[in-house]
């Protein structure tokens, strides 16, 4: 469709595009946690925050010991991610 320096333009569009993205993206990512924004707290280090996971957990046996409808959920704490770990695999 292109030829000579024009192909070489159009195929340097999207790779533009798609880097200023990713930077954007990565900017954006970082202020939202620090501002404190998302569940990771923003005084954890950085790789501390990017590999521990911050999601709420179902107890189900604490659910069905309490209500029967097992929509009883709580916390865990970012200082217990090892435990956490360990209660989703078993």
């Amino acid at each position: 469709m292109f030829q000579g320096n024009d192909r070489a333009e159009a195929v340097a569009v999207p790779f533009f595009y798609g880097f200023t993205e990713a930077l954007l993206l990565l900017v954006y990512c970082l202020v939202t946690w620090k501002a404190g924004w998302t569940k990771a707290p923003k005084d954890v280090s950085f790789w501390n925050m990017l590999f521990t996971s911050y999601e709420i957990l179902s107890d189900e046996g604490e659910a069905e010991h309490s209500s029967g409808d097992g929509d009883d959920f709580y916390m865990i704490d970012y200082k217990d991610a090892e435990k956490a770990t360990e209660l989703t695999a078993s």
